[in-house]
């Protein structure tokens, strides 16, 4: 069937009567065998009447609208064609007495109708895993939540569009191999993989008692992030590995890294199937956890820095005002014996039971008050026993002024990334290819 690819080529002129005409150049596509009659009345081509509303909108003048006057022009000649040049007039000069306008007309051939499209919003309750921040929704003990009480609706646009198809068109099997099937191109300004023909709807018809076609009604969903479906991953079972331990603490106590094994000379495989081992927690216990998509478990990681805080309360691990970075949690200089030493900032200073940390690279001067808070920090405890360990980082946790704390990270739980549908050009349907014109 001739269709309409696009726009080659637009004029207009204006006559001394202030009257605009405008000339617009249609590309259509057709088989070899299709002449100029099918081309002029391709699928896409502006009827008698229609305003002068490009596609999308941009260009429009309703004052202008389509007049009888067509060309047709074969792109290739002395050779096989199947591409034509239409062109057709658009104008707002006062209408021949004897037209009529697109209105005022009916169709007496039911296939000359353009697709009838309409929409709707379907309800789908959906389980969400991430929250509208991108926080994974778990329990407080990392478990994560599934379930009803999860489930959110999530509405989706629907669009119908009913077309009077000529029996040589209709193709059923080409129906069944594209059901539940998505959009292989962009289509209606909608990316790849968004839009599913998920029903279509089909009924024999005559006009006169001659004349005979099929009506058919295509249902697509659309869904604007995507069809595809993002798993988050958990599991029994974890990448060769075991659970780290800091031994420089007393007593010793789990980061909550998972550090990779090796099997034989290179590390494990998340690939191979054979390099998973059950998943046990810190005691030992087999366990479910979300995993990063690779097969290491998800969650808190104590990573080697160390902070400790210049202020007390319910402290932002991020602020500057209160908590500077340490160096060395069990090495204090002292200041009398080396006085006119450089240091660097986050290194701890002991001198006549008190103790510092250094807020700035240099040479600094305990004894000199101007400095203070400024080179240097005093705490309020004495030394020893100096910084107070507290563990790792928690947030919402009430810290005291010489507490010093594990720095962590979170480590988020990846997923799985399904593509469930095949991909189909819809466009084989004869659909319209811009919602908002013929």
């Amino acid at each position: 069937m001739a269709q309409v690819k696009g726009i080659v080529k637009w004029t207009g002129t204006t006559d001394q009567n202030g009257y605009v005409t405008y000339k617009v150049t249609y590309l259509v596509q057709c088989l070899p065998i299709e002449g100029p009659a099918l081309a002029s009345v391709a699928v896409g081509l502006p009827i008698y009447g229609a305003w002068y509303i490009m596609p999308g909108g941009a260009e429009e003048n309703i004052n202008a609208w389509c007049r009888w006057d067509q060309d047709v022009q074969p792109r290739l000649t002395a050779e096989p064609n199947a591409e034509f040049e239409v062109t057709c007039t658009f104008s707002t000069k006062p209408p021949d007495p004897t037209d009529k306008v697109c209105w005022q007309q009916q169709f007496s051939n039911p296939l000359l109708e353009p697709a009838k499209i309409s929409g709707t919003f379907i309800n789908k309750a959906e389980e969400y895993t991430l929250d509208r921040f991108g926080n994974n929704i778990i329990y407080s003990d990392f478990e994560p939540i599934r379930g009803d009480i999860v489930k959110f609706d999530r509405n989706r646009n629907q669009v119908k569009i009913s077309q009077n198809i000529a029996v040589d068109s209709f193709d059923l099997g080409i129906l069944e191999t594209m059901r539940d099937t998505v959009n292989a191109f962009p289509l209606w300004s909608l990316p790849v993989r968004t839009i599913k023909l998920s029903n279509a709807e089909w009924e024999r018809a005559f006009w006169g008692t001659c004349g005979m076609y099929f009506k058919r009604t295509l249902t697509f969903d659309i869904n604007r992030d995507t069809f595809d479906r993002d798993i988050q991953d958990k599991g029994k079972m974890a990448l060769k590995g075991h659970w780290e331990k800091d031994t420089t603490v007393d007593p010793p106590r789990f980061t909550g890294n998972w550090i990779v094994e090796n099997i034989g000379a290179a590390p494990a495989n998340p690939n191979n199937p054979r390099h998973f081992i059950v998943l046990k927690d810190f005691k030992g216990q087999p366990c479910e956890m979300l995993l990063n998509g690779q097969g290491v478990p998800a969650g808190v990681r104590v990573t080697s820095d160390w902070m400790v805080a210049i202020a007390s309360g319910n402290l932002d691990l991020g602020n500057p005002l209160q908590w500077v970075q340490a160096n060395d949690p069990n090495t204090y200089w002292s200041w009398q014996q080396f006085p006119d030493d450089v240091y660097r900032r986050g290194d701890f200073i002991a001198d006549g039971g008190f103790w510092y940390v250094v807020l700035q690279n240099g040479v600094v001067n305990i004894a000199n008050p101007a400095e203070a808070d400024r080179l240097w920090h005093q705490f309020n405890t004495t030394y020893p026993p100096g910084a107070h360990d507290a563990g790792p980082w928690v947030p919402n946790t009430q810290y005291n002024q010489g507490d010093i704390v594990q720095v962590t990270v979170d480590v988020k739980a990846g997923n799985r990334h399904v593509e469930a549908y095949n991909e189909s050009d819809f466009t084989l349907l004869n659909i319209p290819l811009d919602i908002y014109s013929f």
